[in-house]
């Protein structure tokens, strides 16, 4: 069946915040930040700032804080944080219009998989797919690639070409969506504030 798919971001799209903080709050307590101390220093030492510096951040906080939890452990977590994270209302009715016309809606993140997917499911929203970094739990790293930018994009576009398509349209944050926003038919770039169609130059 041919069907139109929309794609949402889901950190500082479908809620305002990151929720990577809550989960490595709740797992290892408010100074959760320390553990990554050693790996901003030797980014100053580097000069090594921006994307790389963010993802050494959280690939160092996932290997302090996530390895040995379980699968349960971050669900768990997922269902706390559906409740204190702020909902960005006009992107969560978007989703919920999607739906209701019987798109096929996917939530693509960088966070964990596991973790979001708990969310979405907390928050009573019905969609098709989630899509995110895969975290070896037993050692606390990723799996593959961190599904971010360009890899978010490729992990979409694989999904996709299994269904046939009418169109596609995404909505995410700028700078880590826009090559995603690039691709499909209806790109939006979302703020706290707005939600402002994406225009390729």
């Amino acid at each position: 069946m041919d069907r139109h798919v929309v794609i949402f971001d889901f950190d500082q799209t479908m809620v305002l915040e990151n929720s990577l903080g809550f989960l490595f709050k709740q797992l290892s307590g408010p100074y959760y930040w320390l553990n990554a101390v050693p790996v901003v220093i030797k980014s100053l030492l580097t000069f090594t700032f921006g994307y790389k510096l963010r993802r050494a951040v959280k690939q160092c906080l996932y290997s302090k804080i996530l390895t040995g939890m379980t699968v349960n452990d971050i669900q768990v977590t997922g269902k706390m944080a559906s409740a204190a994270l702020t909902s960005n209302q006009p992107i969560i009715d978007r989703l919920i219009e999607a739906t209701n016309r019987g798109n096929f809606v996917i939530v693509a993140t960088a966070s964990p998989q596991v973790y979001i997917a708990s969310i979405v499911n907390a928050m009573g929203l019905n969609v098709d797919l989630v899509i995110g970094t895969h975290i070896d739990l037993t050692r606390g790293i990723v799996i593959g690639q961190e599904c971010s930018r360009v890899a978010k994009w490729i992990a979409v576009k694989e999904q996709l070409n299994k269904l046939s398509l009418l169109s596609t349209t995404a909505y995410g944050n700028q700078p880590d969506d826009v090559h995603m926003l690039e691709q499909v038919d209806h790109g939006f770039i979302v703020t706290a504030g707005s939600i402002v169609q994406h225009h390729i130059i």
